[in-house]
């Protein structure tokens, strides 16, 4: 379960902008809390939701620290309450293990309860509106992925706002002896599962959904790519004037809200460490540690020039049966980054190449050239070019065909100084550090991205290709 170091600080710079306007006690739920009843503050707080829900009376709060927590049971939900994440569904993930199929992981039978900002997954189904005939409570913010059965289901009452519902065994949202009338559902992503929206004697509408694809980032993240049809294409409500989206950012970014848990925000820091501008994060998904997968980006119909291109979820396979053929990765770079990727040439009779940006019209060339020019080649040759003076080899810059390298390369910024790096498994290759005006212009068919090049019947496997960005200064340069 991640840490919760700092509770004194989070609930100030995130949780007191929600909790404002907020009447009735606050209690608090933390992996990290004392247990100690009534859960009035971090340090005292219940380990678990059900423990803090046994105390809460009508117009109470509860707020739940980051972490993966692990429920046994259905947490129910009996009294008027708003139940929220501090930081958000991405960071606040309740887990059910796999339970049975009628083990919900919300029961919700309060008239008006409020769930806000959790994913919920690996439960029998996700949460169910019960035995109130014209409930107005209301799941919302929250991811509903990989449950068993269905993902929210309403028996006579219950609604659900900016959710994101996707890959359940059972319907996404099914409706039991609704009247209509009320307050609908809005602004659902509704994708992959089993059945979409089923109703059963139910008279109600979905409003400014989304049941086609919704373009997440890829199957474990669920952000959405620049290219969603989710995006600015919601119902803007009063409740989201001071919301946060599943990401804790502002629930209304560009006066429309997005259909689904997140706001679509290339410049979030959540992405990248660093927002100012030089950064395209269109399309990117990154790890906790910052590093964003590249491979699975690549979209045949935007990204390729006469290339093979196959990606299987763990490698890529990159060819050439033609005299040239480029990759364009879909990240716009223009300031300090490493690039990582695990490198095999299985055939070599010219070059596979990577193309490195360091202004929107000068990259740098890392190329593994057979040694032997056009015939096949036992060894590839690795050269760094681009670059005035060339930069010298540190090591043996020969590699094998048909042998996985590690490769990393690094550049760093700042305003018109440059340093780049290379190492091959943990091997400095290429020191190089100069200005912007000694790299010299390249044609690319994609200025400013990541590409990747082969030529002349050249075939590369890459695995593990990845970038994070850096906000390290480009003086000093290097330390060996």
């Amino acid at each position: 379960m991640r840490s919760f170091t700092t509770p004194a600080c989070f609930a100030l710079s995130v949780f007191l902008l929600l909790a404002a306007s907020a009447s009735g006690e606050t209690r608090y739920v933390s992996s990290e809390g004392l247990a100690e009843s009534p859960f009035t503050s971090w340090k005292t707080a219940a380990r678990d939701i059900a423990s803090a829900l046994d105390v809460v009376d009508d117009g109470d709060q509860i707020v739940v620290a980051p972490g993966t927590y692990p429920i046994n049971r259905t947490i129910v939900v009996n009294r008027a309450v708003t139940l929220r994440s501090a930081a958000g569904a991405r960071k606040t993930v309740l887990d059910g293990k796999g339970s049975p199929r009628d083990g919900w992981c919300f029961d919700v039978p309060s008239e008006r309860a409020i769930v806000d900002g959790f994913t919920i997954t690996r439960f029998g189904g996700g949460v169910r509106f019960s035995h109130r005939e014209g409930t107005t409570a209301v799941v919302r913010n929250c991811v509903i992925v990989r449950n068993a059965g269905h993902g929210i289901f309403f028996n006579h009452g219950g609604c659900a706002k900016n959710c994101t519902v996707a890959y359940n065994g059972g319907a996404g949202l099914y409706a039991y002896q609704m009247g209509g009338g009320g307050d609908g559902p809005a602004n659902l992503i509704l994708f992959g599962n089993e059945q979409g929206f089923v109703r059963q004697s139910a008279n109600i509408s979905l409003h400014n959904s989304c049941t086609v694809d919704p373009r997440f980032l890829s199957d474990k993240d669920f952000r959405l790519r620049p290219d969603s049809p989710c995006i600015d294409a919601g119902r803007n409500e009063d409740w989201m004037i001071e919301a946060v989206d599943a990401a804790v950012r502002p629930r209304i970014r560009n006066k429309v809200v997005d259909i689904g848990a997140y706001e679509f925000a290339p410049d979030a820091p959540v992405l990248l460490p660093e927002p100012d501008g030089n950064v395209s994060t269109a399309g990117l998904t990154s790890d906790e540690d910052g590093w964003i997968a590249l491979a699975p980006l690549v979209r045949a119909d935007r990204d390729l020039q006469d290339a093979g291109w196959k990606w299987d979820g763990h490698s890529a396979a990159f060819s050439s049966g033609k005299p040239r053929a480029l990759v364009s990765i879909p990240v716009r770079i223009a300031g300090s980054y490493e690039l990582q990727a695990r490198v095999t040439i299985t055939r070599a009779k010219e070059v596979t190449a990577i193309y490195l940006p360091i202004t929107s019209t000068r990259p740098i060339v890392l190329g593994m050239k057979g040694d032997r020019g056009n015939s096949e080649s036992p060894t590839a040759t690795i050269r760094l070019t681009g670059l005035k003076p060339e930069a010298e080899p540190q090591d043996s810059v020969s590699i094998k065909i048909g042998t996985e390298y590690a490769l990393s390369c690094k550049v760093l910024r700042a305003g018109n100084k440059v340093a780049i790096e290379i190492r091959r498994d943990g091997h400095v290759l290429f020191q190089w550090a100069g200005n912007v005006a000694q790299v010299a212009e390249q044609s690319l068919m994609r200025p400013a991205t990541v590409q990747l090049e082969t030529a002349y019947y050249t075939t590369s496997r890459f695995t593990d290709l990845r970038l994070r960005m850096l906000s390290g200064e480009a003086a000093p340069l290097f330390t060996k």
